[in-house]
């Protein structure tokens, strides 16, 4: 009996245990498991929140774990959970999301993004601007720059949900174009901004660090740089106030064209409203052009976003001028309606017939339109083996029957609005809702960030689940590591049939290809070691393990060597570039045992050396690796110039910039030296090659001066090389208009300089007027004799030059100096070819007046202008590669609209190549060079490239010979260099004797 009651008592408590487990799991099971298919059911239990002001981030990845559930928020709140990838798989870095509210005055809250799936703490329902930004330490969000902004998008995050934005990321956008009037004349000066796109609501919201400047050069030409990809508002805005927008969907590596045109048309209004005419506020209006030739299979593609605005409480917008003659699509999109679209033909009011109204202010009127409820569209992406897609972008297309001409129906898609305004991405469970669509046949496209593959499905809005498979990507991945020493390499570059990836820190790397492919080549390169191809890798169905061990470059390795002591040369800068790159430059110094070593170039390359070190007398030199590799290149200790820079009191000078003048040396030679002078006026300028040299002084407060000759040949040290400077002459008057009315603003130049002429101008001082037009202008060239020249310009003015005569021992003029100034004329003119086509790129160069030079290029039809000249005669020289030297003389009259000079360029050709030491085989730098005729009655100059190398200008058909000579060289005279139909040698080369000891 005792037993019996023992088991009874046992099956009950185990019965009772089994009953508590039941509940319990239930209890737990998330709200989707037992919600009805298609419906969405939140979870309100409360959770703890974190203030707008210092959100908590919530990481799912393996960097740490989450501090709450990632699918739950707080009552009345919202989230967002933020996937990032790399568009070549790699890691990203480390980021940060802004939110920037789009409604209302709440503050911009930063999150950080260690991972690339991260969540923001909860924050408050509504729509923000999401900017990712490279932020690699908290401190950095404090003051956020345009240059860290990598991304940008809108969303409306909607109470009680983890709202999910997926994006790629990849190398920053650029925009460049063109700015013009109506009259298609460049716009020169005009301020160009680029801005994410935001509704008009939202204008007062936008944060500083989200704006990027440019401005137009003479031509009207801009280009912005690392602006971050998304919608984006690029806007112009001339000096007179005429302003022009255009929008367009930056995409990461791109670099937009956009050409804007000043006033160039009219605006839009109108009112939306509902089916039962109730008016809609806060709607959407987006103004779209057509795109000039659609696409194979579609019916029409989408141009760029011309305009956007929002509508105010009674249902009414209006938007920017638009361009003229423009196929315009209209899309309205607003909060549970259906997004709605119409067509609209932009012209001048000319009678014909529009849709709308033109209005009595310049706008078209598009009357009322009626937006029908939406039919939002909900389901979920998944993998083949019925697993969740996580941050798959969602796209919508619309089909539309058409039938051709013979009578075969067939379905065209066209995108069923612009991109981003209807769009979703799937959460952590591959759910999504796309909203704002109505009645009608659609196509979901789905694209999984991660794999690239794609899948499509077609629904008609109907409130059952659509699910849309994609298939399982096949995985390949491994470790990049040392051939030699085993260890990981980061940052290797990984590819496979079309698919890329970086190495992380460990080595590791991940591919994803697409699925059914069976077998692929892989490649591996990494800076310093050698590329790595293996050929027909052998796909799995899933995933493929591939490690690969690359094998170290073989590196070139030089010791620099003082020829003095014999000892190594320690931190010598050492600057190389392959010779045909000659913008990709390195540095390199020389180590303890004076060592050099380039790790990032291959034996065979032919590289371009400077060894530029104070101490000692540059070494330059075009050799292959091969050549110097185990070399010892020895160092020669150059001469050392020494002095003081004083004034005529003989007090010293501080701050003085003094460098080399052009006596031997050209500017752009690497071993011209530039030294400041000390408090005490004195200064030392080292490693000075042998030859003779002169040093040029200059000093905000003096007139730049030059040193006597300075011999270097066969000396150490020279001393006493002072430089004396003149503080000049002064020269105070005023800047006044015809009538004798005082103008202010007005820029006035003159010459500081101690050998001015046209063709040397030296160094310019300038002033300007106050609002009295006084001026007074200091440091000018103190002259033994003559007047000197100053000039005037201003807004609106011509430039004008005057003499002023001053004594040769005179501080100032006898009495001010009065310039009057003359309203402004232009000068327009037009190169072209002697069969009339424009010729573009052209150099144009005149002499406005006895100071100022302009020059400028022809645009694409040949044109170009100068703005801001005097009423006469100008003399201009033009000059393009391939064209002859052409000099003409224009004539400027005060007309409104000015006369268009044609000026008629004839082909010609170069001549170019390399000068170098018959024995040695180096370069040698030209001292003075002609190509001429036979005859010598014709000459043009030779053109020092460096390195040698040397071009002449344009000559035409005919036989030359080139006179050359060099220091330490013979002269050399070459015959028989010919120019045939426009072409001539451009590859000789030259070599030259060394003089005898």
């Amino acid at each position: 009996m005792g037993h019996r009651s023992t088991t009874l008592t046992f099956a009950i408590v185990m019965l009772a245990v089994v009953v508590v487990w039941l509940m319990y799991r239930n209890a737990g099971k998330k709200p989707h498991e037992d919600s009805p298919q298609g419906t969405e059911t939140v979870d309100r239990t409360p959770t703890a929140t974190a203030t707008a002001t210092t959100p908590r981030i919530i990481v799912d990845d393996d960097s740490a774990a989450p501090e709450v559930e990632p699918a739950r928020v707080g009552p009345g709140l919202s989230a967002l959970r933020v996937f990032v990838i790399e568009r070549d798989g790699a890691r990203p870095p480390a980021l940060a999301a802004a939110l920037v509210p789009l409604v209302g005055n709440g503050p911009i809250i930063y999150a950080r993004l260690p991972g690339r799936n991260a969540r923001t703490a909860d924050v408050a329902p509504g729509r923000y601007l999401v900017a990712v930004l490279t932020a690699s330490e908290a401190s950095e969000l404090a003051e956020p720059s345009a240059a860290t902004v990598r991304v940008v998008r809108e969303i409306t995050l909607r109470p009680g949900r983890v709202e999910t934005l997926a994006l790629q990321l990849g190398p920053q956008p650029a925009v460049r174009g063109t700015v013009r009037n109506l009259d298609a004349w460049p716009v020169a000066d005009a301020t160009v901004l680029v801005q994410p796109a935001l509704l008009a609501s939202a204008e007062a919201q936008r944060p500083s660090w989200l704006t990027w400047f440019g401005r137009t050069n003479t031509a009207g030409e801009f280009r912005i740089t690392a602006v971050p990809g998304g919608n984006l508002v690029v806007t112009a805005a001339a000096r007179n106030g005429t302003q022009c927008k255009r929008e367009h969907q930056a995409e990461f590596g791109d670099e937009l064209v956009m050409h804007l045109v000043m006033g160039d048309g009219s605006g839009l209004t109108g009112t939306v409203v509902g089916e039962a005419g109730e008016p809609i506020a806060a709607a959407s209006v987006f103004v779209c052009g057509r795109a000039s030739a659609p696409r194979p299979g579609y019916a029409l593609e989408w141009g760029d976003v011309l305009a956007r605005t929002t509508t105010d409480a009674d249902g009414r917008y209006k938007t920017d001028s638009l361009p003229l003659a423009e196929t315009l699509r209209v899309v309205f999109v607003a909060s549970g309606y259906a997004a709605t679209e119409i067509s609209f033909s932009l012209g001048a009011p000319d009678g014909e017939t529009h849709a709308g109204t033109y209005t009595s202010d310049g706008l078209w009127d598009l009357g009322e339109t009626r937006l029908a409820p939406e039919q939002p569209v909900m389901g979920r992406v998944v993998y083949s083996d019925d697993s969740p897609v996580a941050g798959a972008e969602l796209r919508v297309r619309r089909l539309v029957r058409a039938r051709s001409a013979s009578g075969v129906e067939s379905m065209l898609m066209e995108p069923a609005f612009p991109e981003g305004i209807v769009s979703a991405t799937s959460d952590s469970e591959g759910r999504f809702t796309i909203r704002g669509l109505g009645r009608g046949v659609w196509l979901l496209e789905a694209r999984d960030l991660v794999t690239g593959q794609t899948a499509t499905k077609e629904t008609t809005g109907t409130a059952d689940e659509t699910v849309i498979t994609l298939p399982i990507g096949l995985k390949l991945a491994g470790r990049i590591t040392d051939e030699a020493t085993r260890s990981p390499i980061a940052g290797a570059v990984i590819t496979a049939a079309d698919s890329r990836a970086t190495s992380d820190p460990q080595g590791r790397y991940e591919l994803w290809l697409g699925s059914g492919l069976g077998e692929t080549d892989v490649a591996a390169q990494a800076d310093g070691y050698e590329p790595r191809v293996e050929e027909k890798v052998q796909l799995a169905a899933h995933e493929t393990g591939l490690d690969l061990a690359l094998a170290p470059t073989r590196v070139a390795r030089i010791w620099l060597i003082d020829e003095k002591d014999k000892a190594p040369v320690i931190g010598a800068p050492v600057r190389w570039r392959l010779v045909d790159e000659p913008f990709a430059q390195s540095l390199l110094r020389s180590s303890l045992e004076g060592e050099v070593v380039f790790y990032n170039a291959r034996l065979d390359d032919t590289v371009h050396i400077e060894v530029v070190d104070t101490r000692f007398v540059p070494y330059i030199a075009d050799v292959t690796l091969t050549e110097i590799d185990g070399r010892e290149i020895v160092l020669r200790m150059g001469a050392a110039i020494r002095g003081r820079v004083v004034n005529t009191a003989d007090e010293p000078i501080a701050g003085a910039e003094i460098y080399v003048g052009e006596s031997y040396l050209n500017f752009a030679d690497p071993f011209v030296r530039r030294v400041r002078s000390l408090d005490d006026g004195a200064y030392e300028m080292p490693g000075m090659p042998e030859g003779m040299f002169q040093l040029t002084a200059a000093h905000p407060d003096y007139m730049t001066t030059q040193s006597e000759a300075v011999d270097t040949r066969h000396r150490n040290v020279i001393d006493g090389v002072d430089i004396v400077m003149d503080t000049g002459v002064t020269i105070s008057g005023r800047v006044v208009d015809e009538t004798g009315n005082p103008i202010a603003a007005a820029v006035v130049c003159g010459w500081g300089d101690f050998n001015y002429d046209r063709d040397t101008p030296g160094y310019k001082r300038s002033a300007t007027s106050d609002a009295q037009g006084h001026f007074e202008l200091g440091g000018l060239r103190r002259t033994t004799g003559g007047p000197i020249v100053i000039s005037a310009s201003a807004r609106g003015y011509a430039t004008r030059t005057v003499s002023v005569e001053v004594g040769p021992a005179a501080d100032a003029p006898d009495e001010e100096a009065v310039i009057a100034l003359r309203p402004e004329v232009v000068l327009r003119g037009r190169t072209v070819t002697t069969d009339g086509m424009p010729v573009a790129g052209v150099r144009v160069y005149g002499q406005i007046n006895e100071l100022e030079s302009r020059e400028t290029h022809t645009d694409a039809d040949g044109r170009f202008t100068f703005e801001g000249v005097q009423a006469g005669q100008h003399t201009l020289i033009f000059t393009r590669s391939g064209f002859l030297y052409k000099k003409a003389d224009l004539v400027a009259l005060p007309e409104e609209e000015p006369a268009e000079a044609e000026i008629v360029l004839e082909p010609g050709a170069l001549v170019g190549g390399r000068i170098v030491n018959a024995r040695s085989g180096e370069p040698i730098p030209i001292f003075s060079g002609l190509i001429a005729t036979p005859d010598r009655m014709r000459s043009w100059r030779l053109h020092v490239l460096g390195e040698g190398r040397f071009t002449t200008d344009t000559v035409p058909d005919g036989d030359y010979v080139l006179i050359i000579d060099s220091k330490n060289m013979r002269p050399t005279t070459v015959e028989g260099v010919a120019v045939q139909n426009h072409t001539g040698p451009e590859h000789l080369e030259i070599r030259m004797e060394p003089l005898p000891d």
